[in-house]
């Protein structure tokens, strides 16, 4: 559930609050993309402060400054690794777990004759964002 929040005065969409969102500053959009209100309701814009990472090589990581990493060892295992960063975080995690997330949770995927992994992306990953704008 997203709470609430403080209203603001302010009546820009969610896409040009996007235009006018500063180049240097990462973004996320999830953007209800509909213009009717009974099936598009609320969008959210923040910006990850830094960003978890498990890629293909077996190996957890935080991207950006680590001082600001809510969490500092990491087992390098997917699963465990992220439940320990939510149970870490208070805001938002934006992101994605990738269809190979399965060669490391299905013992059978990961066989020797299994699909070889050639472009290298990361299995799961997730910005921190502890503030967001909402639109409704």
């Amino acid at each position: 559930m997203i709470d609430a929040g403080v209203q603001l005065d302010w009546m820009y969409s969610p896409l040009e609050v996007l235009s006018r969102w500063p180049a240097q500053m990462p973004v996320h959009l999830l953007h209800s993309g509909r213009y009717d209100p009974r099936w598009g309701t609320r969008s959210i814009i923040t910006s990850p402060v830094g960003t978890y990472r498990f890629t293909s090589a077996g190996k957890s990581e935080w991207i950006g400054d680590a001082t600001a990493a809510p969490v500092t060892q990491w087992a390098h295992k997917p699963l465990h690794d992220l439940k320990h960063l939510i149970d870490a975080t208070d805001g938002l995690l934006v992101g994605y777990l990738s269809y190979d997330l399965g060669r490391w949770i299905e013992p059978a995927a990961r066989h020797a004759n299994g699909a070889r992994d050639e472009r290298q992306h990361a299995v799961l990953e997730f910005g921190w964002c502890p503030g967001y704008l909402v639109h409704d």
